[in-house]
């Protein structure tokens, strides 16, 4: 009898009604060891202690004698109480359960989630949280209208796609936000649909007054959006969402009105051949992106229409701006190789003299700041080119320098 009641503590949360405080014998916490992690303590003045992991909790029970293998099993085994719960408020009246409105399940779990995996907003902790989230329903999309559409449970209108949508008073699941979303009856008349009519606003307080339209002073047009931006892209500081922002917002640069085409002084805008933004800003100038060079012209392209767009920059924010690729020609960004173009037919672009580059040997960067000619880093030679290559085709490649910012690892002497 001393050896049998060498016991092991059954550690069980005292207010489970469903579990019965005993302790057993080691053989039975061994039999157990998959549900029950334990520790027996041998010494005879101190109680052992077992420790149950499926409810976290330690805790000192009244000790009394299990002699019944029978009683113990069915101590040990007896149903979890979060199972039988049926509605939310009997569920999270029970210590260490919660309710799930997704499954509309009773579980066990803490304050984050259950330990089946659901969480918020779909995870209720206490009977204060039961009513806050609707369980969700998959009859929001009958809806046709925000009226019936918000008089359903967890459903929402949402004006941009016009469509009924389950989700919460902020927002639909699938992503809905104000000014679109409409969480009950009363907002149904205060949320801007999307118009499709912003383009026929032709100034910028007519087109502020339309609902989910702003104007954009870039392009002088009224293009549908919200109060950051455009759905195609106009943002600040071009982009007035309301009427107090339309003298804030700055014009784009001034294009020359239609006329004669100004003459330019001799060699005025090919002295800006190595910087766009300041041959832009000549006022009669514009810059070639494939050539790199600055010449007299027009908004539409140079005057001897050499250079057209999209290869043709006219103002400072189109040196940036990578060129729109017409048949055969691939753009790429700024600073890396620009491929061999389609001259324009009649305009074919005549290679400079050799001995123009061949002043620049040794000299990468004076030798790049030369329209057409190139620099061969495996001879420190400036000859005439492409983009891709040397006229001649002994020099190609990463050997190949076109762009004067590739040139910081090179000697830069100038040969006189």
């Amino acid at each position: 009898m001393e050896h049998f009641c060498r016991r092991c503590y059954l550690l069980l949360s005292i207010d489970s009604p469903r579990f019965h405080h005993c302790f057993f014998h080691q053989t039975f916490c061994e039999v157990l060891s998959l549900t029950f992690r334990y520790v027996c303590n041998n010494d005879p003045q101190s109680p052992p202690i077992c420790i149950n992991e499926k409810l976290l909790r330690i805790m000192n029970v009244v000790s009394a004698c299990c002699l019944s293998a029978t009683l113990l099993i069915m101590a040990v085994v007896a149903q979890d109480d979060c199972s039988t719960a049926t509605s939310c408020t009997e569920c999270t009246g029970v210590s260490q359960c919660g309710w799930c409105t997704y499954s509309n399940t009773c579980q066990s779990g803490n304050q984050t989630g259950s330990f089946t995996g659901c969480t918020a907003p779909y995870w209720h902790w206490t009977q204060q949280s039961c009513p806050a989230t609707p369980a969700p329903t998959a009859n929001c999309a009958p809806a046709t209208t925000c009226l019936s559409c918000t008089q359903l449970g967890g459903c929402g209108w949402c004006s941009f796609s016009n469509q009924c949508q389950s989700g919460n008073a902020s927002a639909s699941f699938q992503g809905c936000v104000a000014p679109y979303w409409s969480w009950t009856n009363s907002q149904c008349m205060v949320t801007p649909p999307p118009t499709a009519n912003c383009a026929v606003a032709t100034s910028c307080t007519s087109c502020t007054e339309l609902g989910g339209c702003g104007w954009c002073s870039f392009t002088s047009k009224c293009e549908a959006g919200n109060s950051t931006g455009s759905f195609v892209g106009c943002v600040t500081p071009y982009w007035s969402w309301t009427i107090s922002q339309c003298g804030a917002t700055p014009a784009p640069p001034v294009t020359p009105a239609p006329g004669p085409v100004p003459t330019s002084p001799p060699n005025t805008c090919g002295a800006y051949n190595d910087n766009c933004a300041l041959c832009t800003s000549q006022g009669i100038c514009g810059y070639c992106l494939t050539t790199r060079v600055c010449e007299a012209g027009t908004p539409s392209g140079s005057s001897n229409n050499n250079c057209v767009l999209p290869h043709w920059a006219w103002t400072n924010n189109q040196c940036t701006g990578s060129p729109t690729p017409v048949p055969g020609n691939t753009p790429v960004p700024n600073n890396t190789p620009v491929p061999n173009l389609t001259p324009v037919p009649g305009n074919t672009p005549t290679p400079p003299p050799a001995t123009i580059c061949s002043q620049y040997t040794n000299d990468c960067v004076g030798c790049t700041n030369q329209a057409g000619c190139g620099f061969c880093t495996g001879s420190n030679i400036c000859e005439p080119g492409t983009s891709t290559s040397s006229s001649n085709g002994d020099c190609s490649g990463p050997n190949w320098i076109w762009f004067n910012s590739q040139c910081s690892n090179t000697t830069q002497t100038h040969k006189n």
